[in-house]
């Protein structure tokens, strides 16, 4: 069974780096370490149409079992539309890591994924199954049901959409290295920019 659990951000964390984000959004081009690599150009203003093939329509089109017990996988997106971004300075991390590691009580191994999704941009179906472990993803939309978080629910058989609230939504879940047991997941951004960090903890 899926669970994602909703975390907190204390305010003396959530207020610099809120600040530090829309830094971001004002200036992209100051924070941008690597445009998307399927994508020639990264524009803010471009609301690119989502990839045919490996979003909803993948699921839609491929038998749920199959991905459950036919042991195809995909460990990483092939399709994006989204930049990779610096991570929050020292000064916000550590506090950030500080909290989350407390809170889960797990021990981070490394950051994840840091990046800033145009209008438009999304990350397609994956599962992480190289990097098992407990996942935390911080992502920031600046309205709400900007962006969203989607994943397949094993226990219904049914593809949930979980949009991101205005401000900050915090996930934490699972990722299995098990065929019988992956988390497919995928992101998009069709109604407003996204920003995510992303930290691997162990489980």
């Amino acid at each position: 069974m899926i669970t994602i659990t909703k975390l907190v951000i204390p305010p003396h964390i959530e207020e610099p780096l809120t600040e530090y984000v829309n830094n971001i959004l004002q200036h992209p081009s100051r924070y941008i370490i690597q445009p998307s690599q399927t994508n020639d150009t990264f524009n803010m203003d471009v609301n690119d149409p989502r990839h045919p093939g490996l979003d909803d329509e993948f699921v839609k089109n491929w038998d749920l079992n199959n991905i459950y017990w036919g042991g195809f996988n995909l460990q990483t997106n092939k399709c994006d539309n989204l930049a990779t971004i610096a991570y929050p300075p020292m000064s916000i991390s550590i506090p950030l890591i500080d909290h989350l590691e407390e809170t889960l009580q797990k021990t981070i191994i490394r950051p994840t994924g840091n990046f800033l999704y145009p209008t438009g941009g999304y990350m397609g179906w994956h599962t992480n199954g190289n990097m098992p472990g407990v996942r935390v993803y911080l992502a920031y939309s600046p309205v709400d049901h900007g962006s969203y978080f989607k994943y397949v629910d094993r226990s219904t058989n049914t593809v949930i959409t979980d949009w991101d609230d205005k401000g900050w939504t915090v996930r934490a879940f699972e990722v299995s290295q098990y065929p019988y047991d992956f988390f497919w997941h995928c992101v998009g951004a069709p109604n407003a920019p996204r920003i995510s960090f992303g930290y691997w903890f162990k489980k």
